[in-house]
C-alpha cells in the first residue's frame, strides 16, 4: 500500500540479547514495505558512552550466562523505585543528547523504544529538540517485565498480553489509552502452516531420519547456558531405547560446540546434530517433537507459533518467569532443572500420541500467530 505523507521513524535499542532487536528489526521490514516509510535502527547509546554499554550490555550478557546469581540481585535492586530513578538519570546525562542528535540528522517524526533504559532518554532528547514527535515504548518482555518500562509516562505503550495490561493499569498509575495491545512481533515463517510432508521433507533436508524423533535443544544467540551437562547425561542416559535425532544449537559458543560435537560416540542410539549459529531456526522446529531452551520470549513466540511442546531448563529471575508461568498454565510448557526429569519428559513428548493430540488443542485454542501489519498499521496511523 503505498502513501504520500512519507515519514522517518527512529527505532531505539540495546544488544541485551535478541529479544529488543529482533522485534525493531522485523517491525522496520514490515512498515518499509508496507508504507514506503524510512525506518532508522539504532542502538540508544553513542559508541563513545563506554559505561554504559559495558553496564548495560556487557553486564547483561556476563551476568546472565554466567551469574545469574548477581542478574538477580541486579534485577531487584533496579526494581527499587530510588535506584530506578538514579539509573536512569545517570543514562540520560548523555544519552539523550545522543538520541537529539538522531533527530536532527534524520529529520525524525515518530520514536519507538525497544528497551526501557532508552524512553526516559527518548523523551528528554524530544524536549531538547523542541519537536513534538510521538514517542511509543514497545514492552518486549510479553508477560512480566521489569517496573522501569513504564518509568516514563509520557510514553504510550505497546504490550503482547492481556495479563500485562491489567497489571500496568492495576499498578502503574498510567491510563487505558495509552496502553495497546497487539501480538508478540515474530517473523511470520515460524506461523504453523506446514504439514506432515514438509515436515519429512525438512528432515530429509537436514539430513534428520524420516522416522527419527526429534528433540531440539536451542537458546539464545551464545546458545543454551548448561547445555554441556544436559547433553551428556542424556548420552549416558538407559531411558533412551529408540532411535532419537537431537539437534544441538550452540549459537555463538564455538567452546560448547567443539566439546559436543565429541559426545556422539558415547551412546549409539543417539543422533547428535551439533550446530552453530543458523539461520533456519523456523525449520528445526517445525521438524522436532518438543524444544528444550531457556524461557526467552522471543524464543518461546516461535516454539508456541510451530505448535510445539517446550521444555524449560531455565530461566531468567524476574523478567522471564511470565513467560514460564503462561506456558505452564496452558498446559503447553514445562519447567525441569533435573536433566533426567528433562529427558523424560522429552521422550514423553516424542512417543506418547494421546499426550501429544491433548497438547496440540492446548496449542490450537491459544492460537498463537505472527501478525505483525497491525502493529505497523499502528505506528503508522499514531498522531500522539
Amino acid at each position: 500500500m503505498a502513501c504520500n505523507n512519507k515519514e522517518n521513524y527512529l527505532f531505539l535499542y540495546l544488544n541485551t540479547g535478541s529479544g529488543h532487536r529482533t522485534p525493531a528489526a522485523i517491525l522496520k521490514k514490515a512498515i518499509e514495505e508496507t508504507y514506503g516509510d524510512t525506518v532508522y535502527l539504532e542502538n540508544g547509546f553513542s559508541p563513545k558512552q563506554h559505561i554504559a554499554h559495558a553496564f548495560f550490555e556487557m553486564g547483561y550478557h556476563s551476568s546472565s550466562a554466567t551469574f545469574p546469581a548477581i542478574y538477580s540481585l541486579t534485577y531487584d535492586l533496579s526494581s527499587l523505585m530510588p535506584v530506578m530513578k538514579i539509573l536512569s538519570f545517570f543514562t540520560s546525562l548523555y544519552t539523550k543528547y545522543h538520541i537529539a542528535n538522531l533527530i536532527k540528522k534524520y529529520n525524525i517524526t515518530k520514536i519507538l523504544s525497544f528497551h526501557f533504559a532508552l524512553t526516559p532518554s527518548a523523551a528528554a532528547a524530544i524536549k531538547l529538540t523542541n519537536k513534538k514527535i510521538p514517542l511509543i515504548t514497545d514492552i518486549t518482555d510479553p508477560y512480566s517485565a521489569h517496573p522501569s518500562w513504564y518509568l516514563e509516562k509520557s510514553s504510550t505503550f505497546i504490550v503482547h498480553s492481556q495479563e500485562l495490561e491489567n497489571h500496568i493499569l492495576k499498578n502503574h498509575l498510567l491510563n487505558q489509552n495509552q496502553i495497546i495491545l497487539k501480538p508478540f512481533i515474530f517473523d511470520k515463517k515460524f506461523n504453523a502452516d506446514y504439514t506432515e510432508s514438509d515436515i519429512y521433507e525438512l528432515k530429509n533436508k537436514h539430513g534428520i531420519p524420516k522416522n527419527d524423533k526429534v528433540i531440539l535443544i536451542a537458546g539464545g544467540g551464545e546458545g543454551l547456558p548448561g547445555v554441556i551437562n544436559l547433553v551428556t547425561q542424556f548420552s549416558l542416559s538407559k531411558d533412551i531405547t529408540e532411535a532419537v535425532s537431537i539437534i544441538v544449537v550452540c549459537g555463538h559458543n564455538a567452546s560448547s560446540r567443539t566439546i559436543l560435537e565429541g559426545l556422539s560416540i558415547i551412546n549409539p542410539r543417539i543422533k547428535l546434530n551439533i550446530l552453530g549459529y543458523v539461520n533456519c531456526m523456523d525449520e528445526l522446529i517445525k521438524l522436532s517433537d518438543c524444544v528444550i531452551t531457556k524461557a526467552g520470549a522471543s524464543m518461546l513466540m516461535q516454539v508456541m507459533a510451530c505448535k510445539k511442546p517446550v521444555i524449560f531448563s531455565m530461566f531468567m529471575h524476574g523478567q522471564e518467569l511470565g513467560n514460564v508461568q503462561f506456558a505452564i498454565r496452558n498446559k503447553v510448557g514445562w519447567l525441569f532443572r533435573n536433566p533426567a526429569d528433562i529427558l523424560r519428559q522429552a521422550l514423553r513428548l516424542c512417543y506418547d500420541t494421546e499426550y501429544k493430540t491433548t497438547i496440540r488443542q492446548n496449542f490450537d485454542r491459544l492460537n498463537i500467530v505472527s501478525n505483525v501489519k497491525t502493529t505497523a498499521d499502528f505506528i503508522h496511523n499514531f498522531k500522539g
